[in-house]
């Protein structure tokens, strides 16, 4: 299993906040220390009970979180939404070559 970064956890969490909420409510609703998920984003190591008490505030696992596994039944995780992005830019745009690397980043090569 590949490692999962601060940097990544934060922005799982920042893209799955309900609308309106910042992440301070969150992390208050969630019982941890406020500025948690800042530091993480900083490059901080999560700890597995703070992932665990933040996943719980919004109600879905870490796998969901981690988009590992879709957040809904038949809805597609974000690796599925990515591949089909990337197939549908690829088709637009034939002659340029698009990867993604193992951290969620998207290169273009011309």
């Amino acid at each position: 299993m590949p490692k999962i970064t601060g940097p990544q956890v934060a922005r799982a969490i920042r893209d799955r906040l309900p609308e309106g909420m910042t992440t301070t409510e969150l992390e208050r609703g969630a019982g941890v220390t406020v500025g948690i998920v800042t530091k993480w984003a900083n490059g901080a190591t999560p700890g597995l009970d703070k992932v665990g008490d933040i996943v719980d505030a919004l109600g879905i696992t870490i796998d969901q979180l981690l988009g590992m596994v879709p957040r809904e039944e038949g809805e597609q995780t974000d690796d599925e939404k990515l591949r089909k992005t990337l197939e549908v830019f690829k088709e637009v745009f034939p002659g340029v070559n698009v990867e993604c690397k193992t951290d969620g980043t998207i290169r273009t090569v011309i």
